[in-house]
């Protein structure tokens, strides 16, 4: 037995309506802004040592507004330098150790800020932006050995670590109901910390 759900037939008769699921937010214009400036010196320390200092200044401009709803526009304008330092020594001609630091950011996406919905690619469930996320900041910190065959070919080891603060994390909204509980949205946490070991290799062939 066949059972034919959508005829013509049945759309004349009001039978089965057809209704767009969507809001006010799901249309939105957005447009981002980075300018950055740089300032670098290098200094030798004699002829086993070399400093490098540099810093970095980022202006950064986010806009999203929502022709259906401007009440819900939002902006989100962020400027800061950002220092850097490498110090190296050269032990021999073969081995050198170097020692970084450096402050990095990290910006919210506009799918992060968004307040339309989007699906996940992998899961279909929901994601809702959050307009009240906040930039992250970084400071690094790296010890890395180096050894060299040749000019070309090297093998580094390093250790790092990396203490952000405001990371950008996935969560569930607050939200009640089925839908809710499968969808996604995104929240700044208070801190975060990252260690861990980086193995280069270089060879030609």
């Amino acid at each position: 037995l066949e059972t034919e759900v959508l005829p013509y037939y049945n759309f004349a008769l009001d039978k089965v309506i057809l209704k767009a699921n969507t809001t006010d937010t799901d249309s939105y214009d957005s447009q981002e802004k980075l300018y950055a400036y740089y300032l670098n010196t290098v200094t030798e320390l004699g002829e086993d040592w070399t400093l490098v200092l540099g810093a970095r200044n980022e202006t950064f401009e986010q806009e999203l507004q929502y022709p259906n709803s401007p009440g819900a526009d939002s902006d989100l304008e962020y400027d800061d330098w950002y220092p850097a330092l490498n110090l190296t020594w050269r032990t021999t001609e073969e081995i050198q150790l170097r020692l970084g630091f450096s402050q990095t950011v990290s910006y919210p996406g506009i799918i992060e800020r968004s307040e339309a919905q989007t699906f996940d690619p992998d899961t279909d469930d929901p994601i809702f932006g959050n307009p009240d996320l906040q930039v992250s900041t970084i400071d690094n910190y790296d010890l890395r050995a180096e050894y060299y065959f040749s000019e070309t070919e090297s093998v580094s080891l390093a250790l790092f670590y990396k203490s952000i603060d405001k990371p950008v994390e996935r969560a569930i909204p607050d939200a009640s109901g089925s839908s809710a509980a499968d969808a996604t949205t995104f929240v700044n946490q208070e801190s975060a910390d990252l260690t861990g070991v980086e193995i280069d290799a270089y060879k030609e062939v």
